[in-house]
């Protein structure tokens, strides 16, 4: 069997952005976002928060958490714990 050669746009489809409407049906909606505290976990509790959904993140490192939630408070309602769901 030889491998096909598959054209770059077929496997890099174009980012889908989120409209306006479908972030008002995330507001008041609970999120649970894991490996919240950095990285993509972080921005995605951020983008939540934004669009006024309730947060729960967790993280495996307590000072980590303790520092999100502080930051993370002033965009809306977040909790969180110590979690690890390796």
């Amino acid at each position: 069997i030889r491998p096909q050669r598959i054209a770059a746009d077929r496997v890099f489809e174009k980012e889908k952005t989120i409209t306006e409407n479908e972030m008002t049906e995330i507001k008041d909606k609970i999120a649970v976002v894991t490996g919240g505290t950095k990285g993509i976990g972080r921005a995605i509790a951020e983008n939540l928060l934004t669009a006024e959904a309730k947060v729960f993140i967790c993280a495996r490192n307590k000072s980590e958490l303790k520092r999100a939630l502080s930051q993370l408070s002033g965009l809306g309602q977040v909790e969180g714990e110590l979690c690890d769901v390796r």
